[in-house]
């Protein structure tokens, strides 16, 4: 980082010499404006390097996020700058690093991985240098079209490799089994890749930049679609009341029906059926209430209600209904209508 100006060093100089007690005495008066001032300075001086060392995080990123092989070498370069840079033996230890984790960074589902954790530490790094959520909404939306598609890919990824280690565990074949290895690898590796949290991650300790990402209503890791949806798109679509508020629901009801009946498992299906779709059905009768559409979303809250009587939340749910029918008290009503010429 830059150094202070020169002005203001010697101003701290000045101030530090005069506050250094001589005696168990108090020191001499500060002068204050001088003081304030080089407060003042320091402040702009610190706001000011921190925005260039995100500027010049951004474009790192940006550049990184370009393409698969891209965010590979850089995620491979961020992790021997963290981890061997300076250790004794570096290069035997990154070539050994290369030969067995690196090496599973050559495979499309890894890179993807890295290209998708820099896509989203770009985003993550323009929401904390001020970019409102309404303005990255756009890139968010896109951000999450993609990270969806990329979990829709691993599970067929992960069928695959299933099939292909049954396969290898019947063939006497080795090229079978160094395929399955390298295949397990890959998929270890895009994990580990998308799960971590960006703060503790390797390119961002190596850009120095961990303190600067702590975000309120964040989503710190660039694999939990469910957290980004919940924590940053969601509460934003409600302020905008924007319909695609119902889209989310209906398509994770809808996915999560379909995971639910591909593995055709009993119990797991009746319990879906009997707490987890009514759940899910309940938070969408309060986002279409968030919506404004109060009649309808008090008929689909009590639909709910009526279809799912033994629910474990169905009295917490019947408590909230009964609120919302209630009528409002002669204190709200009197202060609404008070309120109303000074619109």
């Amino acid at each position: 980082m830059q150094r202070p100006p020169r002005k203001v060093l010697c101003l701290i100089a000045a101030l530090t010499a005069a506050l250094s007690p001589l005696s168990a005495q108090d020191a001499s008066p500060v002068d204050i404006a001088q003081l304030l001032q080089a407060l003042r300075s320091l402040r702009e001086s610190q706001a000011s390097q921190i925005k260039t060392l995100k500027q010049r995080a951004l474009q790192e990123v940006q550049a990184a996020a370009a393409s698969g092989p891209a965010a590979a070498a850089a995620w491979q370069e961020a992790v021997r700058v963290t981890q061997m840079e300076g250790a004794s033996k570096e290069g035997a230890q990154l070539r050994a690093w290369k030969e067995q984790e690196g090496e599973a960074l050559k495979e499309k589902e890894s890179q993807n991985a890295a290209r998708l954790f820099y896509m989203w530490l770009g985003i993550t790094l323009q929401r904390s240098s001020g970019v409102a959520v309404k303005d990255l909404l756009p890139s968010i939306t896109q951000y999450t079209r993609e990270l969806a598609a990329d979990q829709q890919a691993m599970e067929v990824f992960e069928e695959r490799l299933k099939r292909d280690k049954e396969a290898a565990a019947t063939m006497k074949s080795p090229n079978a089994k160094e395929k399955t290895k390298d295949e397990a690898a890959a998929k270890r590796m895009h994990d580990e890749i998308l799960r971590r949290g960006l703060a503790g991650s390797p390119p961002v300790l190596a850009m120095k930049i961990a303190e600067h990402l702590r975000i309120q209503n964040w989503e710190g890791s660039p694999g939990n679609l469910d957290g980004i949806f919940e924590n940053i798109v969601l509460p934003e679509l409600r302020n905008q009341r924007d319909p695609r508020l119902l889209e989310y629901w209906d398509q994770k009801i809808r996915k999560e029906s379909e995971a639910v009946a591909k593995a055709k498992l009993a119990f797991e299906t009746e319990k879906f059926l009997q707490v987890r779709r009514p759940e899910l059905a309940w938070r969408r009768a309060q986002d279409v209430l968030a919506l404004g559409q109060r009649n309808k979303a008090i008929g689909d809250m009590f639909i709910v209600i009526k279809t799912y009587p033994t629910h474990p939340s169905a009295g917490e749910w019947i408590g909230k209904l009964e609120e919302l029918l209630a009528p409002p008290s002669p204190g709200a009503a009197a202060g609404a209508v008070e309120a109303a010429p000074a619109k």
